[in-house]
């Protein structure tokens, strides 16, 4: 342990603030006894609010009264893997339909389905009005 973080943690404890919990990114927070106000201590060298996880951040803005629990910061985890793996097959198959756009212009796979695409061409200003009589 550090000077500073046993100077921050000595601070701390008696300023009357309470230790709520840590994430996975080794950030510290706290709420301050007998007020509302809630900080981070950026333990894990990041020092941006943007980056700290979803349900720490929505705690810290009071979007949630109390802390998240192991399991919720489990689940969303999970979630966040899930997303990434939906991503991953997404990209995947968008690189496929680039590379046969690529290829012919007229098949774009779709799934197992081709779409057949027709040959458009403007009409013409005189045949308009005629199509109209």
């Amino acid at each position: 342990m550090s000077l500073f973080s046993f100077w921050s943690r000595l601070k701390s404890q008696l300023s009357g603030n309470v230790h709520v919990g840590k994430d996975h990114l080794g950030n510290n927070y706290y709420s301050i006894k007998g007020t509302k106000r809630r900080f981070v201590d950026y333990g894990g060298g990041v020092v941006h609010h943007g980056a700290l996880p979803p349900l720490w951040r929505s705690w810290l803005t009071h979007r949630r009264d109390v802390p998240p629990t192991e399991k919720e910061l489990k689940e969303d985890d999970w979630k966040k893997q899930l997303y990434m793996k939906k991503v991953e097959e997404f990209e995947k198959k968008d690189e496929l339909m680039q590379i046969e756009e690529r290829k012919g212009g007229e098949n774009i796979v779709k799934g197992s389905q081709s779409i057949q695409f027709e040959e458009w061409t403007p009409i013409k200003k005189g045949k308009q009005e005629k199509l109209k009589e």
